[in-house]
């Protein structure tokens, strides 16, 4: 393929081809790709690569931007689920706070009552009337309250004296938790049992009861549900988002309220010790009901019994918790709020979708904007591309359309500009080839190397065309000299052959000898009228064609070598003459006339050879 011819895979409308070559030294082991066609990005059209380049820069920001979005939308929404988590925690932790306190306040004010007072008091002295008077004191506390069970005032040896619910006065409460820590003088909550008469979960509340003197003389306790509670907690399910639960312990992992599911109440979350089990089993926190297996919870483990706020992941199952534990501060419980993962990644997964989805609409948009901006870019870069191949061939009347004013619109009307460039230098080309050399051809600059090249072609021409004429007129003149010396030469014959032929007729040694002059001399003639016909041809050539002049310069020198040669055959025939007249002289006396006419043809002869040299010497200067 020579220089400048288009490659046979460009504009054919055939697809590329792709061979498998075997790797050459250098290359590894196997084989390597051999592509022809566009298959390579340098190859593809321009609008190709424009909109691909788009696309790409579209979809790498679009990635970007759903990757910083996510990232941010996730630890946004991660913030706002902590902070949803925080504050749903602490509100349950706060309500399950305040209605403990409010349970040991009503316990505390019915304990300063002087009716229950007076009934610890006098013990077993006390009236009916003074028991009653207690009774009537309980029993409107735990009318006040829906969720408490009972009100109970135990003497100082854990026997009830009198309560709310009959059935309990008489009874013996002395090895409960809540009667030994409240007769030592402090507030008691009890953890969560089942309780062995209704068989329902129930909590007890404990508060000292003291004299006059601040001695501790019996203790007021109540009995209440947990309903309450319960549905405190149960509140807290779905309340901050989808999945979200909360758990609340007591110090030992059991299981008071919520969880994931229903059956989780009183189980513990891990296995417990043997002393802890076998003094909630003398405690009776089951009631009658067998001990329940632990849940295996072990992702809660961070959050029994502990003493401050702490976030921990917590996983059950299939699926992961954002949790945060809160403790109470009435009592050694803990309250867990938990939100799943996955419900506030779900923000984030979606907001992800939506830039990827962004993203996409972005990237058809830039292709579409990209192919709108550079089809007229590829159709003035095909305009321009024909226009080069047709230039390429020579033809000159390719024409380039392109009238915007961008970059492609300045390459056209430069493109233009060669072309113009190329026209009028094909034009000047053909005018002087024609003939006319009075075309001018101006540099479009100074960087123009054609144009100077062009121009100083064309002063050489016009020089060399005038030294050729000047060389021709004077081949014409040197001929015109030729031609008469040639005629002079013809009288001057005419006279020496009147002279023979009367020397001819006095003698006949005389006669031959003139013979042999005259023939010399028409040797002469014929020589002298050959190079003058000659030098007449070859001037009337130099005058027709200009452009042999170096050939007529090589007949030029033929004739002076011709006339060289009538010089010498001039010579010839003076010495032959000089001979004739001697012998005459000799021979003949009475010759003398003769003999003048014989000298002076020979003096003839002898200009007539100066001549010669003359014109060979102007022929050697021609």
């Amino acid at each position: 393929m020579r220089f400048g011819d288009i490659p046979p895979w460009v504009d054919t409308g055939r697809p590329p081809k792709i061979t498998l070559k075997p790797a050459g030294r250098g290359d590894g082991m196997g084989y390597r790709w051999a592509v022809r066609g566009r298959w390579r990005p340098a190859d593809w059209p321009l609008g190709v690569k424009v909109a691909s380049l788009c696309a790409a820069l579209a979809v790498a920001l679009a990635a970007t931007l759903a990757w910083i979005g996510s990232r941010t939308a996730a630890a946004g929404l991660r913030k706002q689920a902590e902070a949803a988590i925080d504050a749903d925690a602490q509100m349950v932790a706060d309500t399950i706070h305040g209605w403990h306190v409010l349970r040991l306040h009503d316990l505390q004010i019915a304990a300063e009552l002087p009716a229950v007072r007076r009934a610890l008091e006098l013990g077993a002295a006390a009236g009916a009337e003074h028991v009653e008077e207690a009774r009537q004191a309980l029993l409107s506390l735990d009318q006040a309250n829906h969720d408490v069970d009972s009100v109970g005032l135990l003497d100082s040896t854990g026997t009830f004296l009198t309560s709310s619910n009959p059935k309990d006065v008489g009874q013996s409460v002395a090895q409960r938790d809540y009667f030994q820590e409240a007769m030592k003088g402090r507030p008691f909550i009890s953890g969560v049992s089942i309780s062995t008469i209704t068989n329902t979960p129930a909590i007890f509340h404990a508060i000292p009861v003291r004299d006059g003197t601040g001695k501790v003389i019996g203790v007021l306790r109540s009995r209440s549900s947990l309903e309450d509670v319960q549905r405190v907690v149960a509140a807290a399910r779905e309340r901050i988002g989808a999945g979200a639960t909360g758990v609340l312990l007591d110090e030992h992992g059991l299981v008071v309220a919520g969880g994931i599911r229903d059956e989780w109440l009183l189980r513990p979350v891990l296995p417990l010790r043997e002393e802890t089990l076998a003094a909630l089993v003398k405690d009776k926190r089951w009631g009658n009901n067998p001990v329940p297996q632990p849940l295996g919870e072990h992702g809660l483990a961070p959050a029994v019994n502990a003493s401050e706020r702490r976030r921990f992941t917590w996983r059950s199952g299939s699926r992961t918790y954002q949790a945060l534990v809160v403790p109470l501060g009435a009592i050694r419980w803990t309250y867990v709020a938990a939100l799943p993962v996955d419900t506030f990644q779900a923000a984030a997964a979606d907001v992800r979708k939506r830039a990827t989805v962004g993203g996409a609409v972005a990237a058809l948009l830039a292709i579409a904007l990209a192919a709108m901006l550079t089809r007229p870019i590829a159709r003035g870069a095909r305009g321009l591309a024909g226009a080069a191949r047709r230039l390429a061939t020579g033809d000159l009347s390719a024409d380039v359309s392109v009238t915007s004013q961008d970059e492609m619109g300045e390459i056209a009307r430069a493109f233009q500009a060669v072309i113009a460039a190329q026209r009028d230098l094909t034009a000047a080309a053909s005018a002087i080839a024609g003939g006319d050399l009075t075309r001018a051809v101006r540099p479009r600059s100074a960087q123009d190397a054609l144009g100077q090249a062009f121009s100083e072609m064309v002063d050489g021409l016009r020089g060399l065309v005038g030294r050729v004429q000047h060389n021709a007129g004077l081949v014409a003149n040197a001929a015109d000299r030729v031609q008469s010396a040639v005629t002079e030469v013809e009288g001057v014959v005419a006279h020496v052959t009147t002279a023979i032929q009367g020397i001819a007729a006095g003698t006949q040694e005389t006669t031959a000898t003139a013979q042999s002059a005259s023939a010399a001399i028409e040797q002469l003639c014929r020589a002298l009228t050959d190079m003058a016909q000659e030098a007449r041809e070859q001037a009337e050539q130099a005058r027709t064609a200009l452009a042999t002049a170096m050939g007529v310069t090589a007949v030029t020198e033929g004739v002076a070598l011709r006339v060289e040669q009538v010089r010498l055959a001039s010579d010839t025939a003076r010495v032959a003459a000089e001979q004739g007249a001697q012998a005459v002289q000799e021979t003949v006396a009475e010759m003398a006339a003769i003999k003048d006419i014989v000298a002076r043809a020979a003096t003839t002869v002898e200009e007539l050879g100066k001549l010669g040299e003359k014109i060979g010497a102007v022929v050697e200067t021609i």
